[in-house]
């Protein structure tokens, strides 16, 4: 309530209407059990602070209409009381604008980046805790509001200090800060959830404007209130945040964790649980006892896992997300071995378990290769504690079995797609070079890696038709995005040598060039070191021409076993990529002087370098001290898909 230089009776069926909103609401959290999640806890916490807000609110405006509505002149008895009043209604009004803060970067996943960083916390922190506590010595120093008496018309004179503007101001930095932290991650909800986190902001503002316009009518809680109100349907609705089978967090609630990992560098670790026997539950109970028993098994899942998040992604199969590996193994083992060993007294049966422990910063590309792995994993009949490499042995071999079905198949659904990873410029410490990468999207498999695809694509002679396709989807991004817009000088794009046994291939790529009308300086060809390389006239001669046209060639693979001084010097090249197979030599091994010798050669030929498959901090740091010029890797960007990549390059864009 913002008191103005005159008498007032103040008009409070508002407040009483936002006591009313935030009581049902606080009633809705409890009843619908929506206090599970972090962000949940927030809310209700935002939920309280509005109530003891209106609260005081409602107090100190009905103090001061007694004082207005009987005239009275003694006002000095209740003063200390009245400042009181007042000063807790502010207290906790300036509190709503930071608690919403938090409560959008706790369902963002956000706090624990914040908490990183002191910087960041402090410019969090700083401006309310500033605030509040020049509040606590208002009585004083009058900074935000002045009540006194006049004694010759015995009306109350209520002042504002031109502090408030500063107080609006700090309301209007969290507002401001809000906007861009949903702008950041509005790909990890809806626009429907992103319009309800928006709607605080404009409530906020007009909220302001009427304590101003029309200081008597205290509407500014029910606005709030009512945002609130919007929030808790299309955000914190139960459909949303819990599963009603289980009582654990939702699958849409996984799925915004998961994607907010991948918008930055994910780390964390998932425990997969897959309650394999689950048809016979259902085939041994009624169907009432069954989702009994399902829901006593959630339970137990819960408590082995605490403080941990457990989500239910389908019914039979739960997860938990892990900060730390190591953790995460542990709780694994755990939870199996609980878990599959748990009678309960009424419901005797034994529940098999298959617990899946994965890595998001190794095991996946991407999200949607991990949701492919879960719905691939509710199939897994197998109990026992795997890693991710043991639980996916199976399905791997499948795929190699079936390579040849599925390759028809991706040819006549037109199912290769080309992601793009990021490629980092040490000198320059930006991303302005990436690697084109050709994946199969397959229906019943999601995400299949070119391991498993390029080495039958080339044994019978379709290599050509794939690489073509992935030159062809290059050019026409290149032609309809400005690059340069985005820090990119170029793209890479692996070429296999059984594509230059055709003798017309670089006519083709020539004709997309002039197709598109593309710059063949924004393409780079990669060709893989081999000990079946033959540098024929032919080859050398297809090389050229590219060349000649303007592209620019790398080598690929460098380092694998088949590196010698006479290959290397054979082939028209500017850039030499060094193999991953060496990064596990340098980290792993006494390696140093071997790989100074290695990456001294190539500076020294006038080549420049890259290592490809850096995956972890330690990796990163060993080969900075090699003075390579670019380096590419899981730990620095995953590949993308277009859309996902061009945001991430815009966001990682250096700043001129």
């Amino acid at each position: 309530m913002i008191l103005n230089s005159s008498a007032y009776n103040y008009i409070l069926y508002f407040d009483y209407a936002s006591i009313l909103i935030i009581i049902l609401l606080i009633s809705s959290v409890y009843l619908r059990h929506l206090n599970k999640s972090r962000s949940s806890k927030v809310f209700l916490a935002l939920l309280i602070i509005c109530f003891i807000t209106s609260f005081f609110d409602i107090l100190s405006a009905n103090l001061l209409n007694k004082y207005v509505d009987y005239n009275i002149k003694s006002f000095d008895h209740n003063l200390y009381f009245s400042y009181l009043l007042h000063e807790l209604y502010y207290f906790f009004r300036y509190l709503i604008v930071f608690t919403y803060v938090i409560y959008v970067l706790t369902f963002t996943q956000s706090m624990k980046m914040v908490k990183k960083s002191f910087i960041f916390m402090i410019l969090l922190i700083l401006p309310v805790l500033a605030i509040e506590v020049l509040l606590c010595t208002n009585y004083y120093t009058h900074l935000f509001f002045e009540l006194s008496i006049d004694q010759n018309t015995g009306k109350l004179i209520s002042t504002i200090a031109n502090f408030d503007k500063i107080v609006i101001a700090v309301e209007g930095y969290y507002l401001v800060f809000i906007c861009i932290h949903l702008f950041r991650n509005r790909k990890i909800f809806s626009i429907i959830q992103t319009l309800s986190f928006l709607l605080m902001v404009p409530i906020m503002i007009i909220a302001t404007v009427l304590r101003y316009v029309f200081p008597d009518v205290l509407s500014d809680m029910m606005l709030i209130s009512l945002a609130l109100l919007v929030i808790i349907q299309n955000v914190e609705s139960p459909e949303l945040l819990i599963n009603s089978r289980t009582g654990l967090l939702s699958s849409k609630q996984f799925e915004i964790a998961i994607k907010k990992e991948y918008l930055y560098k994910p780390k964390s670790s998932i425990v997969f649980v897959n309650f394999i026997n689950l048809y016979d539950a259902y085939q041994k109970f009624s169907y009432d006892n069954a989702a009994r028993y399902i829901k006593m098994l959630a339970n137990l899942l819960e408590q082995i896992a605490k403080p941990y998040p457990v989500y239910s992604i389908e019914e039979g199969l739960g997860a938990v997300i892990f900060n730390d590996k190591a953790k995460a193994i542990e709780a694994g083992r755990k939870i199996f071995n609980d878990m599959s060993n748990t009678r309960f007294i009424d419901l005797s049966f034994a529940p098999e378990m298959a617990v899946s422990i994965v890595d998001l910063s190794i095991d996946f590309d991407n999200y949607e290769h991990l949701f492919n792995y879960a719905d691939n994993f509710l199939d897994f009949k197998t109990a026992g504690v795997l890693e991710y490499s043991e639980s996916a042995k199976d399905m791997i071999e499948y795929i190699k079995l079936n390579i040849e079905s599925i390759m028809d198949e991706a040819f006549k659904q037109n199912q290769f797609k080309v992601y793009y990873q990021p490629i980092y410029d040490v000198e320059n410490k930006c991303f302005n070079f990436a690697e084109a990468l050709s994946r199969i999207e397959n229906h019943n498999f999601g995400i299949i890696q070119p391991d498993y695809f390029i080495p039958y694509a080339e044994t019978r002679g379709t290599i050509p038709l794939i690489d073509l396709q992935v030159i062809e989807t290059v050019m026409k991004m290149i032609s309809t995005r400005d690059l340069k817009v985005f820090g990119l000088n170029a793209i890479t794009i692996n070429l296999s040598l059984v594509d230059f046994t055709n003798s017309d291939f670089a006519d083709k790529v020539l004709e997309l060039k002039d197709r598109y009308k593309i710059n063949p300086e924004m393409i780079k060809f990669e060709i893989t070191e081999s000990k079946d390389i033959n540098y024929s006239s032919n080859l050398i001669g297809m090389i050229n021409k590219l060349i000649e046209q303007g592209f620019e060639f790398m080598l690929d693979d460098y380092g694998t076993g088949y590196s010698n001084l006479e290959r290397f010097a054979k082939l028209p090249i500017s850039y030499v990529k060094v193999d991953r197979s060496l990064v596990r030599l340098a980290v792993d091994n006494n390696m140093d002087d071997a790989l100074k010798s290695t990456f001294n050669m190539i500076h020294e030929l006038g080549r420049k370098s890259i290592i490809e498959g850096i995956e972890t901090e330690d990796e990163y740091d060993e080969f900075l001290k090699y003075k390579c010029h670019y380096i590419q890797g899981f730990y620095l960007a995953n590949a993308l898909p277009e859309d996902e990549f061009i945001d991430f390059v815009m966001s990682n864009k250096k700043i001129e």
